[in-house]
């Protein structure tokens, strides 16, 4: 019985669409006859209006001969017992009007000449105009104007059925429409919009309402069956892709960490393999420095004994002064060497930096030229120190003087002093620091800067980037020396053409 339905809803729908079917085929029908039949019309009427304007031409040919315009006048009165003729005109050969005709009723257009006419613009009139021969010359012209009432008549007519009918076509196909629209178009637009929905927002919980048994209710079932199966499937593909994603974050944090100790193990690795090589290359320079300077000390000596003589040629005399001034500025370098190398002896006392840097401003001024800007940073409430006070002030010299040497063009020169508190952060990668409060000096140029090769080994005994007799190599070694023998640290960020701070 379930298949008896089935089968009974089935033909009525293919019964629905053999009727929208049938009547559009009406329509077409119609439209077509009625094409037809004004087409038929329209040429019946010109062939009438052509054999006519054949006959009148013949009947007006003696009367042009003989200039009789009266009997033009009556045989274009004959036209009288004919529907459509509206005018008709006969010209002479020089083309002035000889004789006329109007249907009463009608008006006569302007103007008298209109031998050269072919028609007026009036799209419900026809116009013939051919030559009256005679002897076979032409020795006039005849124009006739018909009217296509008729076929305007049928047009209207015609137009009027067919609007009727067409009116009746659409109300049947709206009613019919709905019709498919329930039976066939709804379920078949659900289909749709849900298959829609799944392969754009990825929506597999949705389900079509089944109407009936028929294919598209068999069609329904399958569709959401479908569905059903691909809900099931995709929450085990999502539960599998959260798994593995997550397995992924997991696995790129700890790269991330791996690679963030690998990156502080390096930096530590390089500060203490330049603290070890300072450390070494400290101790050399110390010991030699200890030992050189105990032979000029020896030769100093030998030399103020000799000097201390007065018959000591004049000659002999300069050439010991000259070794005495030599020895002195040995004596001088290996100074800076023991500075650098933290063995020279400190006289530390309790210090407020701002003192320190004030105290030297005069001298910095008159040391760094008029072309380059001195400016002085100092907090108030900056923290005291203990350290020597000498020192400190030649640590400040030593920078001041390679800033100037930096800045040949002239530019600014920046002292400031400020508290700092470090934290195991910071310190971490550099051994000889501890986490807590400091005081930080911070001088800063605006000269050429460094690049990052130069900067790791600017504080390396006479290492220098200056011209052969402008520099020993030993001003910033010493700095480093003072500084790290006060139980500090000194960093340097620099890049070239943005300036240097220490």
């Amino acid at each position: 019985m379930t298949r008896a339905f089935r089968d009974f809803s089935v033909r009525r729908k293919l019964m629905t669409v053999v009727t929208v079917t049938s009547s559009t085929a009406v329509i077409v029908a119609c439209t077509a006859l009625f094409a037809y039949d004004i087409y038929t019309t329209r040429e019946r009427l010109m062939t009438e209006t052509r054999v006519l304007s054949d006959v009148i031409g013949s009947n007006c040919a003696a009367p042009l001969i003989f200039n009789d315009a009266r009997a033009a006048e009556e045989a274009l009165a004959a036209l009288r017992h004919t529907r459509n003729v509206d005018e008709a005109d006969v010209f002479a050969r020089n083309g002035a009007r000889f004789a006329g005709y109007r249907r009463p009723g009608r008006q006569r257009p302007s103007g008298s000449d209109l031998g050269g006419a072919h028609g007026y613009d009036d799209p419900q009139r026809l116009t013939f105009s051919r030559d009256i021969i005679f002897d076979g010359e032409p020795v006039g012209r005849l124009r006739i104007v018909a009217s296509l009432r008729d076929v305007t008549s049928r047009f209207y007519h015609y137009a009027l059925v067919v609007g009727v009918v067409l009116l009746v076509a659409l109300i049947a196909a709206f009613v019919l429409s709905s019709k498919l629209q329930r039976l066939i178009t709804g379920p078949i637009l659900r289909l749709a919009d849900a298959a829609r929905i799944v392969s754009i927002d990825r929506r597999y919980s949705v389900r079509v309402q089944k109407d009936g048994g028929d294919e598209v209710g068999v069609l329904t079932d399958a569709f959401n069956g479908m569905l059903a199966q691909i809900e099931t499937r995709d929450a085990h593909l999502q539960n599998a892709r959260d798994e593995v994603q997550q397995r992924v974050d997991e696995l790129q944090a700890a790269i991330a960490e791996r690679r963030k100790t690998e990156a502080a193990l390096d930096r530590s690795e390089q500060q203490l393999r330049q603290s070890q090589k300072m450390e070494a290359v400290g101790r050399l320079a110390g010991g030699v420095a200890h030992d050189f300077n105990n032979l000029l000390t020896a030769i100093g000596g030998y030399g103020d004994l000799a000097l201390e003589r007065d018959d000591l040629a004049a000659e002999t005399r300069s050439h010991i002064e000259e070794m005495k001034r030599a020895a002195d500025r040995a004596a001088s370098l290996t100074k800076q060497l023991l500075a650098f190398s933290r063995k020279q002896i400190l006289a530390p006392t309790i210090l407020d930096l701002n003192t320190v840097v004030a105290g030297t401003e005069k001298m910095l001024r008159r040391m760094i030229g008029e072309d380059i800007e001195l400016v002085a940073v100092e907090r108030p409430d900056v923290g005291r120190v203990k350290a020597d006070v000498g020192q400190v002030e030649q640590v400040i010299m030593n920078l001041a003087v390679n800033a100037r040497d930096a800045m040949p063009n002239g530019g600014r020169l920046t002292i400031e002093t400020t508290n700092v508190d470090l934290d195991a952060s910071y310190c971490g990668p550099i051994p000889e620091l501890a986490p807590g409060p400091y005081v930080m000096l911070a001088i800063t140029d605006t000269g050429h800067g460094m690049t990052k090769e130069v900067q790791a080994q600017i504080f390396e005994p006479f290492f220098t980037t200056k011209e052969q007799g402008k520099g020993t190599g030993l001003g910033l070694s010493t700095v480093y020396g003072i500084v790290r023998q006060s139980k500090g640290h000194i960093a340097v960020y620099s890049e070239p053409g943005h300036g240097t701070t220490f």
